[in-house]
């Protein structure tokens, strides 16, 4: 699609074109997704790993104050309806996989600073604030 040519060495990957044309993608297999840095203030993203099969999507955070999520993805395309308390055995089937696919992969999940996450961003956001006034200040003085 991007006009490179294959890659010879073989690549544990799966294309997206069909999706990028508006075209139907459904994957034949599972995808497994894996991030170990949050970003919530830049992206909303945070860490965890993802697991979808078929019509299923189960999302696992590494934030232990975070629940787990499964959606149906053919009934919920847009993720609205979190199915881990009505679907239990399937949340916990996908869990184990995932948990599974993380040892495989010697996945390591990141450690979280405890306290009020508001807190702490107001907190960071002040320390920037200050930070940035002190270069001003600077500025002040040298001109």
């Amino acid at each position: 699609m991007a006009g490179a040519g294959r890659f010879a060495g073989g690549v544990d990957s799966l294309s997206y074109v069909p999706a990028m044309r508006g075209e139907a993608f459904a994957p034949q297999r599972p995808v497994y997704w894996y991030s170990s840095r949050p970003r919530p203030s830049q992206t909303g993203d945070t860490a965890g790993l993802a697991l979808r099969d078929g019509d299923w999507k189960f999302i696992r955070r590494f934030d232990p104050q975070e629940a787990d999520e499964l959606f149906n993805l053919a009934a919920d395309p847009y993720e609205t309806t979190n199915l881990a308390q009505r679907e239990p055995q399937r949340a916990s089937a996908m869990r184990a996989r995932i948990e599974a696919w993380m040892t495989e992969i010697d996945a390591v999940a990141p450690q979280f600073q405890r306290g009020n996450r508001r807190k702490r961003g107001e907190r960071d956001r002040d320390r920037r604030r200050d930070r940035n006034n002190g270069r001003e200040r600077n500025r002040d003085r040298s001109q």
